[in-house]
């Protein structure tokens, strides 16, 4: 099938990888995986969809990183559940592999409980020119005493002291599990109508 252009497997929980084939499915524009409970791994054939414009991996709470070479994928205008990988893997995609993707005007992140960005990876926001609608979701933890949830601390998910930057053409800011004391502070929209 290697006209396919729209694939969707949303909510097919016994799904834990892609094969490498998929690489072979060259005219697909949208791949939906959202809900794909037991994702875990993308694989590299993911990186040679050169003609995707949409990727849906939200929901999909195994997945701990995004494979190396997603900013190849140039035509992609949205993009959902990126994954924020611990630094110290080389063979994940960060976010300043993103700003090659000129044309991304919609991007959701994810921030594990184990996620340890690069030093100056949120910095690398503020270069996506395009970017309209920014979603960031921080993970959050259960507490064993009394079954209540709460954001993760920020020495489990990214340090309280990271340096960020917002895109500048932002229309809609969305946030989830905000884990840091001062709000004002680490963000100071200009141009969001949607907060």
């Amino acid at each position: 099938c290697k006209n396919l252009r729209y694939v969707s497997f949303r909510g097919i929980s016994r799904i834990e990888s892609l094969p490498s084939s998929i690489g072979k499915l060259r005219q697909l524009q949208v791949l939906d995986l959202r809900a794909c409970h037991n994702l875990e791994e993308l694989g590299q054939g993911i990186t040679k969809l050169d003609r995707l414009e949409y990727l849906d991996l939200s929901e999909c709470h195994l997945l701990v990183g995004m494979p190396k070479g997603l900013g190849q994928l140039t035509r992609l205008q949205i993009l959902k559940g990126f994954v924020v990988a611990n630094s110290n893997s080389r063979d994940f995609c960060h976010l300043n592999e993103l700003t090659k993707l000129e044309k991304l005007r919609k991007l959701g992140i994810v921030v594990g409980r184990m996620a340890v960005p690069v030093e100056d990876e949120f910095l690398k926001l503020g270069e996506f020119r395009s970017l309209e609608s920014l979603r960031i979701s921080w993970a959050v933890l259960s507490s064993a005493k009394n079954g209540v949830t709460a954001a993760a601390s920020p020495r489990h998910s990214v340090a309280a002291t990271m340096k960020y930057a917002l895109p500048p053409n932002l229309k809609k800011l969305d946030l989830h599990c905000f884990p840091f004391a001062d709000f004002a502070r680490w963000v100071r929209p200009t141009g969001v109508r949607k907060l």
